[in-house]
C-alpha cells in the first residue's frame, strides 16, 4: 500500500476569484454564481486558514 504525507501544513497559496467565475462550471446547470458572494467566501476561507496558523499568500485575480 502506498504512503501519503500527513505532516502539518504551514502555507497556503490562493488566487482571488474574478467576476469571470460566474461563467465557469456549476454543480447545477442554471444556478447562477454570484461573483461578490464567491469573493466573500474566498476571503472567509483565507481568514480561516490564517486563523489555523497557516501563512496565506493570495495571488491577484486572473483577467480574461
Amino acid at each position: 500500500m502506498g504512503s501519503f504525507d500527513v505532516s502539518p501544513k504551514t502555507h497556503a497559496l490562493l488566487r482571488e476569484p474574478g467576476p469571470e467565475i460566474a461563467d465557469g462550471l456549476r454543480l447545477e446547470p442554471g444556478s447562477p454564481v454570484d461573483p461578490s458572494r464567491a469573493l466573500a467566501q474566498h476571503r472567509a476561507y483565507a481568514q480561516a486558514l490564517t486563523d489555523l496558523g497557516l501563512q496565506v499568500m493570495c495571488l491577484p485575480r486572473l483577467t480574461g
